[in-house]
């Protein structure tokens, strides 16, 4: 393990809030919040099993393999269970997803944010909130490198700023913000506190009420952005 055991929840608690921040994002590209809910499972189901495949002690191509199968059987059985044989996808499946993502590309160049919630730009928003994930994952505790964690959802969350609108455009900020801060802060604690014996015990105490602390900055803004 690249990180102090007793933190690591606390960081791997970031790094989901951090994911979890740039879907509060995409209310500046939707013009409603039908989009939170499938993006909301794909990001879970995804650091849940990455988190649950390092502590296995399992290796990054099990892990890209199963949280990649995730993703296939989630946007199947969301967007087109009717299509599907059991949980997995068939060839009207991959015509159905076809005919989506052409449509997504060719109403991409047509309108400007916000815009309807189509399929096929929710299943373009998956595979980006899946990469997040898994490389926030990868990046945060197998490579312990804090800065290559936050470049996949600063590029997410400067494309939503690029191309988004006004709406959601302060509160999207904050989340990201809080969670970021807060991401940086928990990697930073835990790396030292592996490194060396730096804190005493009043030290100690005090990393401990500042990780607290923003943890529940970042969770509170995270939530009220989502609107849970």
């Amino acid at each position: 393990m690249i990180m102090n055991r007793r933190l690591l929840p606390v960081v791997e608690l970031a790094s989901v809030l951090l994911t979890l921040s740039v879907i509060v994002g995409f209310r500046r590209l939707f013009e409603d919040d039908s989009y939170i809910g499938p993006l909301l499972v794909v990001a879970l189901v995804t650091h849940g099993l990455a988190i649950s495949l390092r502590r296995a002690r399992r290796g990054l191509a099990v892990t890209a393999g199963a949280t990649l199968g995730a993703l296939v059987v989630l946007i199947t059985m969301q967007h087109y269970r009717d299509t599907a044989w059991l949980v997995f996808p068939t060839s009207t499946t991959r015509e159905a997803l076809r005919f989506d993502l052409r449509t997504a590309w060719d109403t991409f160049g047509e309108v400007a944010a916000p815009t309807e919630v189509l399929t096929g730009f929710l299943v373009f928003a998956s595979i980006g909130i899946w990469l997040c994930a898994f490389l926030v994952d990868w990046a945060a505790f197998r490579l312990g490198s804090k800065i290559e964690a936050l470049l996949p959802v600063a590029a997410l969350f400067g494309f939503q700023a690029v191309v988004g609108g006004e709406r959601g455009r302060i509160v999207s900020a904050i989340c990201f913000g809080a969670a970021a801060v807060f991401f940086v802060l928990a990697h930073r604690v835990a790396g030292l506190e592996r490194d060396a014996r730096w804190l005493d015990d009043d030290d100690g105490a005090g990393s401990t009420a500042l990780l607290r602390g923003g943890a529940v900055v970042s969770i509170v803004a995270v939530l009220v952005g989502l609107g849970i």
